[in-house]
C-alpha cells in the first residue's frame, strides 16, 4: 500500500498518547467496527478497534480510513500500511516468515 498512517493523538486508557506510542513500532492491525475476515490469520499480532481500544477525538483516523475506501489496515513497524480492506473484504495474509511478539496481553496497548 505504501500509506503513511496520521499521527494524531488518541485516548487509551485514560491517558492521551500519540498514536505512535500505541502502536510501539510493532505489525499493528486497526479497523473500525468489526474486525475484517481474515484477521486470525494475524494472530500475535495486536488488533485494536478505534472506538473502543483507542479513542480518537478529532475523527481524523476515521476520516482517514474512509478517504482510503478503508475500514481496516495493518501498519507495519515503520508506519506505513501494509495491507488494507473494507468490511465484508477479507484482510490479505501477514507477509511469509513473519514473527510477532506481543508485548502487551492488553491487545498491545501500553500501560
Amino acid at each position: 500500500m505504501g500509506w503513511l498512517i496520521p499521527q494524531p493523538r488518541v485516548t487509551v486508557d485514560g491517558r492521551q498518547v500519540r498514536l505512535d506510542d500505541v502502536l510501539a513500532r510493532q505489525w499493528t492491525v486497526l479497523h473500525i467496527g468489526a474486525a475484517p475476515a481474515g484477521t486470525a490469520s494475524w494472530a500475535g499480532v495486536p488488533i485494536l478497534e478505534i472506538g473502543r481500544d483507542i479513542h480518537v477525538h478529532t475523527g481524523a483516523l476515521s476520516a482517514w480510513l474512509r478517504g482510503k475506501n478503508a475500514s481496516a489496515v495493518v501498519v507495519r513497524p515503520d508506519g506505513f500500511i501494509y495491507a488494507a480492506t473494507d468490511s465484508g473484504h477479507y484482510l490479505p495474509e501477514p507477509p511469509a516468515g513473519l514473527v510477532t511478539v506481543v508485548t502487551n496481553p492488553r491487545n498491545g496497548v501500553p500501560v
